[in-house]
């Protein structure tokens, strides 16, 4: 074995001194090349370390070029600093998509608040609805004043629902308690959220055709509500005191 390390060694102190080229793959590599790998079935794989370990290389030379795990870059060693030569992107992601628990329901437009034109945002469905369905209150018809149909006002609505109405097993209380696929801010869509829920049902899939509840209130008595077994007109108001279905979001 120390032969034949000690032989290899060997070779390749003669082809740098020689300056021939080294080919890996090939039979015919490329003379102006120091080292000419050739394949059609794997890559090149640069070391690939921590930011931590990067930084610990002693005396890097120039031109030094590592994969950093912990930023997704290609990096150099130039002018006395670690750059970055290639950054990798995530994966756009897509109304469909399995995503953070959930499956993504809605991403943002230029139009919606919050929209960011670097960082995709938007809105997450449980995959299914909630095991029971369940009122809108908790036994006690009052105003709560979360009157905001807006996208991206679910969890101001819920949080106040639930200061509201106290302990129970109504609509938003059951969102706000939920622990799902390992997150815990679950919450009751708004109208206009349940509405994006509507219009890509097909594609988030498990809808009944029944109506479901929104966390916006219309006033003591009603909240909105969108009926996914109707084609057209299905927002309106229902009582309170019905049971619906429920189908909690969480943002990204």
């Amino acid at each position: 074995m120390q032969k034949t390390f000690l032989s290899i060694l060997l070779a390749f102190s003669i082809i740098t001194a020689t300056a021939q080229t080294v080919g890996i793959g090939t039979n015919t590599p490329e003379p102006s090349a120091l080292l000419d790998l050739s394949s059609t079935t794997k890559g090149f794989l640069p070391p690939r370390v921590t930011t931590a370990q990067r930084d610990s290389i002693a005396n890097p030379v120039e031109g030094l070029q590592v994969f950093n795990t912990t930023t997704k870059c290609i990096e150099a060693y130039i002018y006395g600093y670690w750059q970055a030569v290639f950054c990798g992107q995530p994966k756009p992601i897509d109304t469909g998509d399995l995503y953070q628990g959930g499956i993504i329901a809605y991403i943002l437009t230029e139009m919606d608040a919050g929209y960011d034109p670097n960082v995709q945002h938007g809105i997450i469905a449980a995959t299914t609805d909630l095991a029971t369905t369940a009122y809108w209150y908790n036994g006690i018809l009052t105003a709560t004043g979360v009157t905001d149909t807006t996208i991206g006002a679910g969890t101001a609505n819920t949080n106040a629902i639930v200061l509201n109405q106290g302990d129970g097993n109504y609509a938003a209380k059951l969102c706000y308690d939920l622990l799902l696929n390992g997150y815990d801010d679950w919450v009751l869509p708004t109208k206009a959220e349940l509405n994006k829920l509507y219009n890509n049902r097909t594609i988030v899939g498990g809808f009944q055709p029944s109506k479901y509840w929104s966390s916006s209130e219309v006033d003591a008595n009603f909240a909105w509500v969108q009926d996914f077994g109707l084609i057209t007109n299905n927002q309106g108001s229902g009582a309170k005191a019905t049971v619906r279905f429920i189908r909690p979001v969480r943002y990204f």
